[in-house]
């Protein structure tokens, strides 16, 4: 993984928490480093009603959201 898909993928932790909505209070996995063997990541996302909110990430090159999944617990994404 490049410190581009880094830099994107710390944004998107970041967006909740400056528009106001829910508070991401853990993320596992809690690191990645550029260069993992696999190009893709998947990350949970732990917070008090967390699937409330919607996920985005801002334009960046070579980095996207394949899909976002909800459970039945609504504080995991």
């Amino acid at each position: 993984m490049t410190s581009k898909a880094l830099t994107a993928l710390c944004s998107l932790l970041c967006v909740p928490l400056l528009l106001g909505a829910a508070e991401v209070q853990r993320v596992e996995p809690p690191f990645w480093y550029a260069g993992m063997k696999n190009h893709e990541l998947q990350i949970m996302l732990y917070g008090e009603d967390i699937a409330e909110s919607s996920v985005s990430l801002a334009d960046y090159e070579g980095v996207r959201i394949k899909e976002v999944c909800e459970v039945e617990n609504p504080n995991y994404l």
